[in-house]
């Protein structure tokens, strides 16, 4: 299996583990695991979305876990929320993992989303 990809700034870090079915050698990756670290906000907002963005086009289930946050500004949530629907356009899974803080801000600018999508 392939290395984690460790990324970061002054103030955020990522770390992208990918995840095979351990058949044996030669298997592919079937998933990946994002951590992000530190703060996330509007100027982080582009490399997130290119990171993430980069994981959807491979067509596997991705699990976004955000519990090592200490900050995460309203653009930065908008950019993971932009990614999702991209997913789904691609019937790529995502899973976010995220503390109560922000799972509440997820839930509220998913939710118009979601509404929509079941018009």
């Amino acid at each position: 299996m392939a290395l984690a990809i460790r990324r970061w700034s002054a103030e955020w870090s990522v770390t992208i583990s990918p995840k095979a079915d351990g058949a044996g050698p030669g298997t592919g990756v079937t998933g990946y695991r994002v951590e992000l670290h530190g703060e996330l906000d509007a100027a982080s907002r582009c490399e997130l979305g290119a990171q993430l963005t980069s994981l959807v086009d491979r067509g596997v289930p991705i699990i976004l876990d955000l519990t090592h946050l200490s900050f995460c500004s309203v653009a930065a949530v908008e950019e993971v929320v932009r990614v999702v629907q991209v997913a789904r356009e691609h019937n790529v899974s995502v899973s976010i993992i995220a503390p109560t803080r922000l799972e509440c801000l997820f839930r509220q600018v998913m939710e118009p989303v979601i509404d929509e999508k079941v018009r």
